[in-house]
């Protein structure tokens, strides 16, 4: 298991109770969003990295034929419980994304607040593998963080809940965000790595993977000394932006 599988796992697991709790309205925002900038609800969709399967049910609810992924068994036993509770029609699958191979094309493969994970080298395999999941006039939707932002974020602290302490820091020589939840109680940490992007860094790697940008939207930021978070940004200050793609060949 590597580092971030580790993450997920063990955050996962130690915060059941708290993802247990979450509902449709905190992710109905998102969602709104992710239609206004594709401009349509796509008629079949893949979530990546689908976690409590929240904005899968709120998607489907909509109208779309939706799919999720998620390797963890935490998150994808509390997306089952969703489903019921909300009467979605979503295919949840507990799934590797690179041991994925669908029967299907879709409209759409998502991928919310989570793109990153491991070298280069990992990105445009995903890269390569979306290509060959979309229709041939299919887009993507991904969310990637930029590095401006993760850089000056070094260092800030908060809590999460009474057990949880979350520090970010930045790695210079893999331009990645890294970000470390200690539990107080057992004194456990648990680290993730997320590669982080300029959008003309992702360009050339989406490139590779004949992949183009069609458009580039910046997403919100944080800002720490007053705590309060800005839902708009230009595309330097931004914590992540959303990249619209479709397929160049």
């Amino acid at each position: 298991m590597n580092t971030n599988e580790t993450f997920y796992k063990g955050t996962q697991a130690a915060l059941k109770d708290f993802y247990s709790q979450m509902t449709l309205e905190n992710y109905q925002e998102q969602t709104d969003l992710m239609i206004k900038r594709l401009g349509k609800i796509p008629y079949t969709s893949l979530e990546l990295g689908a976690g409590v399967g929240l904005a899968a049910i709120d998607l489907n609810l909509r109208g779309a034929t939706v799919t999720a992924l998620d390797f963890d068994e935490t998150v994808h036993q509390i997306a089952q419980v969703n489903q019921e509770k909300y009467g979605s029609q979503v295919e949840f699958i507990q799934a590797d994304f690179y041991q994925f191979q669908p029967s299907k094309k879709f409209d759409l493969v998502y991928y919310l607040d989570g793109f990153g994970l491991g070298s280069d080298d990992d990105q445009l395999k995903l890269l390569k593998q979306i290509h060959t999941w979309l229709k041939p006039e299919g887009r993507a939707y991904i969310e990637v963080y930029q590095p401006d932002y993760w850089r000056k974020a070094a260092g800030q602290q908060m809590a999460l809940g009474s057990d949880f302490k979350r520090v970010y820091a930045f790695d210079e020589k893999d331009q990645a965000m890294v970000d470390t939840w200690t539990q107080i109680s057992s004194k456990q940490s648990f680290v993730q790595k997320l590669r982080c992007y300029k959008p003309d860094r992702m360009s050339a790697l989406a490139s590779q993977a004949n992949l183009k940008v069609d458009a580039v939207f910046p997403n919100g930021k944080m800002d720490y000394k007053t705590m309060q978070y800005y839902s708009e940004a230009n595309i330097d200050e931004c914590m992540s932006y959303a990249l619209i793609l479709s397929k160049s060949i």
